[in-house]
């Protein structure tokens, strides 16, 4: 299987998409297998990926799921959501983005969960996306850490 930014002339026999990588299949008669993936389109609302224990995220990605976060969640590379995904930051859970750059998400820090966003942090956002902090709930979100960006 050949990864190309553009597909050559071909007839194509067969498409599969992987709905939580945004991978497209392309199988054509006589030219093989082709890959390319669909930025942005990867969302999954079915299976929400939970955060049970002490985890770190340490390399650049694109989270096909809503995020639940029971215990901590530290950010340190870019993280990008499809538009209609969420993290949501339960009681005793923490959200902590450090040096890094989450896009498109929406963030639900319920009561007596926590949002931090360290120094180089951002949450960048558009106006389709929510950032609600419940009563209860803590945040620190330094000055320029939340940027609305154009539609």
């Amino acid at each position: 299987m050949t990864t190309y930014s553009s597909l050559p002339p071909a007839f194509v026999t067969d498409l599969k998409l992987n709905i939580p990588t945004g991978d497209l299949y392309v199988a054509t008669y006589g030219l093989g297998i082709f890959k390319t993936n669909l930025a942005g389109y990867c969302y999954n609302p079915s299976t929400p990926l939970t955060i049970s224990s002490s985890t770190t995220w340490s390399t650049t990605q694109t989270i096909c799921y809503d995020v639940i976060v029971n215990s901590s969640l530290t950010i340190t590379a870019n993280q990008i959501m499809p538009q209609n995904a969420t993290i949501t930051v339960n009681s005793g859970g923490l959200l902590t983005v450090s040096a890094a750059t989450v896009t498109n998400a929406n963030i639900d820090v319920k009561s007596g969960g926590q949002l931090v966003v360290q120094s180089g942090g951002i949450l960048e956002m558009n106006k389709l996306q929510n950032l609600k902090i419940e009563l209860g709930a803590t945040s620190s979100l330094p000055q320029a850490s939340v940027v609305l960006m154009a539609p």
